[in-house]
């Protein structure tokens, strides 16, 4: 088990936040303390996470390029990838300004208090991977003169062939576990935009 405050960058990504990272491979539950110091630390996994790598990172900014920028908690195991409390900004930016004012130079869309959950299975049929994913935002244009929309974007997409729940704990993080759930094995591919109000040149749509 890992944690701290991490600043770094992969080619064009630059990323900074607080890492915990947790590795288990002893094919058994752990509950031991170990102490560093006058510091006593837990190391505790359970039953089912005998053989786990999971890197969670919170208040994290990611920067892709000029174009794209996520900030917010994110966790991923091998299998699963989770997100909350982000804020994922797609355009000319940065989107904010230190103060955390809206960049008033900033030209993009710009989704708000989204949470996204992602379930990566394989299927063993020969035809590949499939995915179970759930995601919810606020969506908003910034920029474009003339133009504005604002309302609730919802994805739930799920290709696995089966029911899936699944909770996904964000380690480090206060925000509650994101959940993944298709109570049956139907096909889904689904996009709604709900109760979203579209503005042209003053003229609601």
């Amino acid at each position: 088990v890992v944690s701290g405050h991490g600043i770094g960058t992969l080619g064009v990504v630059a990323v900074e936040g607080t890492v915990s990272v947790r590795i288990n491979k002893t094919g058994a539950a752990v509950d031991e303390t170990v102490q560093v110091g006058a510091r006593s630390i837990p190391i505790r996994f359970g039953e089912d996470e005998g053989d786990l790598i999971a890197v969670s990172v919170s208040d994290v900014t990611l920067r892709i390029g000029d174009f794209v920028e996520i900030s917010g908690d994110v966790s991923f195991t091998g299998n699963t990838f989770a997100g909350t409390n982000l804020e994922i900004f797609l355009g000319d930016g940065p989107a904010r300004l230190e103060s955390g004012d809206i960049n008033p130079l900033a030209t993009g869309v710009l989704l708000t208090d989204a949470t996204i959950g992602l379930v990566k299975v394989e299927t063993g049929t020969g035809t590949g991977t499939e995915y179970a994913l759930q995601a919810v935002g606020t969506v908003q244009f910034i920029g474009i003169e003339g133009v504005t929309i604002s309302g609730t974007t919802v994805v739930a997409v799920n290709t696995t062939g089966m029911a899936i729940n699944e909770s996904l704990v964000i380690e480090g993080s206060s925000a509650d576990p994101v959940a993944v759930v298709f109570e049956t094995a139907d096909r889904v591919t689904k996009f709604e935009a709900l109760n979203a109000n579209l503005s042209v040149a003053g003229q609601s749509l």
